[in-house]
């Protein structure tokens, strides 16, 4: 008691409600769950066993129609004359025949004849079969052994494409002896189609033979032999049924002594109408009696309390997810109302300031850009400028016309607004600028171009092979009288691969070091390597770039790696 005198009067209200509210509410749950699990057992039980019998029944009559079709096929004389004639002309009659004696079962399963030595000749199937049928094991030599109609179990092959689930067989006899077959084959489809109206979705139907071998399951999933035995191990007798209770499911088996196979039916233990009613009686007695001992004043203030904090809670994540235009409803004017109004409108200021910092970087990256691509180009215009005073002097008219026309190939893309162009005009122009270096270095090197045709359709950013090629050629190969420079494009995934490759005098390991960890300045030399780098990492991410590969006395290999885009129009 003294407890009790000492709390606030908060805690008193609390406390109170519990004992008064919760206590009763507590023991009502308590017996309703208890009638609640009884019911739904129950019921559960009594749809299974009635789902359960209405399979075997409609599978039974399915199997004795089948039996019946195959009793008429093999006792008919037009069939059984044309498989006693090897030469028989009118294949159209069969046909006929075969469809008119076929059309109860037809839609969900085929249905073949075979001759005595195990030859196909006529079918249902759409595609009909090529391959014989052996003598000696399967199905035919089941029917052979038997009377009747025989069932035999499909060995599934997913390569073959064959969905045959069941075969059902009987010879065809005369007075000689057997003179063929006729086989049903019934498939996937047909399984589903018998069983559509009974099993409903979340339940599983297996079909098994006498060994416990699965034959067909509706929901596809895979079960082997041993498993499926093991499984049925744990159920128990209860109204002529096999039944097992699990935590979410209960499972039914039964077997047919007449066609030797069993049923497994598996479904969820639910929820039914008349439990679902009884709780909601008992739900609102126990939540009327909560209700009035708890009182709605204590009910409303927590309510009050907690709404707009959880919705302020709510929106704080999706902001933290990126989602800056949330925006929470407001309906009141307290000092809760105020604290959701100041977080929309700053959610609305970060959105504001985000798309400025976003469009700035942007102009930023594109002021770079411009810039770096800016310097690539006087680079190579001076010694190209450099070589057509050299020709001049030299009185070399024919030479000049040509350095100009390679010259001017360079400017025109050099000073073109597009930022991207196809890789096809690239190398047109890296061909140009070798045109006028082998000018200048008469006989000093040869090149080699090898990139596939499907590549030269990829974008890229203009001018970025010809500093490579420069490099090589007025450093790699300045002491060279046998040089050799190659271009070779490939694919690696998704990305596009371009290596300029020489045979000049390499470099040092720790340059090449350097230049694969990008820790150079542009100011240290093979500032066209800095400035390609800087372009690619600007444009695509940084997993993208150069790396060099190269070795002392050996030569070069520069790779460019970026993403294959492919140009909407392809240039000249």
């Amino acid at each position: 008691m003294n407890f009790f005198n000492n709390l606030s009067f908060k805690h008193r209200i609390l406390l109170g409600n519990f004992f008064v509210g919760l206590l009763p509410l507590l023991v009502s749950i308590l017996c309703f769950m208890q009638v609640f699990v009884a019911s739904v057992e129950k019921h559960s039980k009594d749809r299974g066993s009635q789902q359960i019998y209405e399979i075997d029944a409609q599978f039974s009559n399915y199997l004795m129609e089948c039996r019946d079709i195959t009793d008429l096929i093999a006792n008919d004389s037009l069939i059984q004359e044309a498989l006693l004639n090897s030469n028989y002309k009118d294949e159209n009659e069969v046909y006929l025949e075969l469809y008119k004696l076929t059309e109860g079962i037809r839609s969900g399963a085929s249905v073949s004849v075979y001759d005595a030595s195990g030859r196909i000749r006529w079918g249902t199937s759409r595609t009909l079969k090529t391959s014989n049928l052996p003598l000696r094991w399967g199905v035919l030599r089941k029917a052979y052994e038997n009377e009747g109609m025989v069932l035999y179990d499909e060995i599934q092959d997913q390569k073959s494409g064959n969905n045959t689930l069941l075969s059902l067989a009987k010879t065809i006899k005369n007075p000689k002896g057997v003179i063929g077959y006729v086989v049903v084959e019934i498939k996937t489809e047909g399984f589903n189609n018998l069983f559509s109206n009974i099993v409903m979705q979340g339940e599983t139907l297996v079909l098994a033979d006498q060994f416990w071998s699965p034959i067909y399951v509706s929901n596809n999933t895979y079960l082997t032999q041993s498993t499926l035995k093991s499984f049925t191990k744990n159920f128990r007798h209860e109204n002529n049924l096999m039944v097992l209770k699990e935590k979410n499911m209960i499972s039914f088996l039964k077997e047919n002594k007449d066609y030797s196979y069993h049923i497994l039916l598996t479904i969820p233990a639910g929820i039914t109408n008349e439990a679902l009613n009884l709780m909601k009686v008992i739900g609102i007695l126990g939540f009327t009696t909560a209700i009035i001992l708890c009182g709605a004043i204590s009910l409303l203030l927590s309510k009050s309390l907690t709404k707009p904090l959880n919705e302020l809670k709510k929106a704080i994540k999706e902001v933290e997810k990126g989602h800056l235009d949330t925006e929470i409803a407001i309906n009141r004017r307290d000092e809760f109302g105020e604290l959701l109004e100041r977080f929309n409108q700053m959610s609305k200021n970060l959105k504001i300031y985000t798309e400025k910092l976003v469009e700035r970087q942007k102009e930023i990256s594109e002021i770079k850009i411009r810039l770096l691509q800016a310097q690539l180009k006087p680079h190579f215009l001076y010694n190209s400028l450099d070589a057509i005073k050299w020709m001049a002097k030299m009185n070399r008219i024919e030479s000049v016309v040509d350095i100009a026309n390679d010259l001017a190939q360079i400017l025109r893309c050099s000073i073109s607004d597009n930022q991207f162009i196809p890789l096809s005009r690239e190398l047109d122009v890296v061909e140009s600028y070798i045109a006028i270096q082998k000018i200048r270095f008469s006989g000093g090197f040869k090149h080699s171009i090898n990139v596939r045709e499907d590549l030269l359709d990829i974008e890229v950013p203009k001018l970025i092979l010809q500093p490579l090629v420069e490099n090589s050629i007025t450093h790699g190969l300045r002491d060279k009288t046998d040089g050799k420079i190659s271009i070779i494009g490939n694919m690696d995934g998704e990305n596009l691969l371009i290596t300029v490759k020489d045979n000049g005098c390499g470099m040092e390991s720790e340059l090449v070091a350097k230049y694969n960890n990008a820790d150079f300045d542009k100011d240290e030399g093979h500032f066209g390597i800095y400035n390609i780098n800087n372009i690619l990492k600007l444009y695509y991410g940084q997993n993208y770039g150069i790396h060099i590969n190269s070795e002392v006395g050996i030569g070069t290999e520069v790779t460019i790696v970026l993403p294959a885009k492919r140009s909407e129009k392809r240039l000249g």
